[in-house]
């Protein structure tokens, strides 16, 4: 009994002393995943001539839909995701001048743009969040639905 008394006292002892430890683990302490290290304080605007749409990306490219871009400092890559532009994707042909909005990566020894938003005209798709986490088509619309109440703000 006096045993089992004991070893309940060290057990306590112990957990009042790991217990303030972890609850000074701040959530600045804990790092956060941010999807092919996408950070919005790097963000560019580039605009240029869309001289094709890749639905599915060719060998050596990153995964998922890219625009070809031409631009005034040459051809650009844009990757648009896994989930491309869907059926907006149509509206993006080849000659169409678009500006997109992301963050320049060098991926499988390429430069390329992974798109956040891109903006044909009056028309803005969302592509990523400003995390850079690709949206679904769900979340596409929820999105569109809360700019279209914000005035168009993103």
């Amino acid at each position: 009994m006096k045993s089992l008394r004991e070893l309940s006292v060290a057990a306590l002892l112990l957990l009042m002393m790991i217990v303030p430890r972890l609850r000074a683990q701040t959530e600045a302490d804990v790092p956060t995943a941010k999807p092919l290290g996408y950070d919005i304080t790097e963000e560019v605007t580039v605009s240029g001539a869309v001289t094709a749409f890749l639905s599915k990306a060719p060998k050596g490219m990153v995964g998922g839909s890219h625009l070809l871009l031409s631009t005034a400092e040459g051809a650009l890559d844009v990757s648009v995701g896994t989930l491309g532009l869907g059926k907006q994707a149509l509206a993006i042909g080849a000659g169409k001048i678009v500006a997109v909005t992301g963050v320049m990566r060098t991926l499988n020894d390429r430069q390329v743009l992974l798109a956040r938003v891109v903006k044909l005209g009056n028309q803005v798709y969302l592509i990523r969040t400003k995390q850079g986490i690709v949206l679904s088509p769900l979340a596409l619309k929820h999105a569109a639905n809360e700019a279209a109440q914000d005035g168009g703000a993103l």
